[in-house]
């Protein structure tokens, strides 16, 4: 497959067949991930393979316990069926064999080290850096998603377990310096969904 058809034909599957996963393929779609560019190649990633039910059950769970205090804050508007029914998005990683969590830990560059010095709010900071670290690990996942498509497998990059990350974490033992990120499931899918509308490039282009 060549990479213009991996970009095209890579979807967003939430359905897996029961089809384990070799171990080699994993190691593959992980090597993928490692060469992923970084910021001062400071390659700010970590990936942990889960395929124990029961590891997987207890994600589940925390999200579902998260899910639960979320639908009773005031800003969920006493909408806890709808607050609840985001469980299903936030967990597409328990229907597939294999769920691959992707981590990161603290990204400091020498500009990072001027800015830390001086008051500046979250917002102004973003503004000056927007996250490298973070930018670098999207890329990572990115390489991931598409070396699962060439290999005919599916993948979905799931953020919605973040409400969770805390209990995530501790679960999967990831330490003090790790932080969740993603979670994307592995396999073989069950169902396709067909390819979204995207804009032509002429709607997103300019050139000066």
């Amino acid at each position: 497959m060549e990479l213009m058809e991996a970009i095209r034909t890579r979807r967003s599957i939430r359905e897996y067949e029961n089809t384990a996963v070799p171990e080699a393929d994993l190691r593959r779609i992980i090597e993928a991930a490692t060469w992923a560019p970084s910021g001062f190649n400071k390659q700010p990633w970590k990936f942990i393979v889960i395929r124990e039910r029961a590891v997987i059950e207890r994600m589940v769970a925390e999200v579902r316990t998260k899910l639960e205090e979320i639908a009773k804050w005031p800003g969920a508007g006493g909408n806890e069926k709808g607050v609840m029914a985001m469980l299903k998005g936030f967990t597409v990683f328990k229907e597939a064999p294999v769920a691959i969590a992707v981590l990161t830990c603290e990204y400091v560059a020498p500009m990072d080290k001027i800015l830390a010095k001086e008051n500046f709010s979250f917002e102004e900071k973003f503004r000056l850096r927007a996250l490298p670290g973070l930018q670098s690990v999207a890329a990572a996942i990115q390489n991931m998603l598409l070396t699962a498509t060439e290999m005919g497998y599916g993948t979905c990059w799931g953020t919605g377990c973040l409400i969770a990350s805390e209990g995530i974490e501790k679960i999967l033992k990831a330490g003090d310096d790790w932080h969740l990120v993603a979670i994307v499931p592995v396999g073989v899918a069950k169902v396709t969904p067909k390819p979204p509308k995207r804009k032509v490039v002429d709607a997103v282009m300019e050139i000066r």
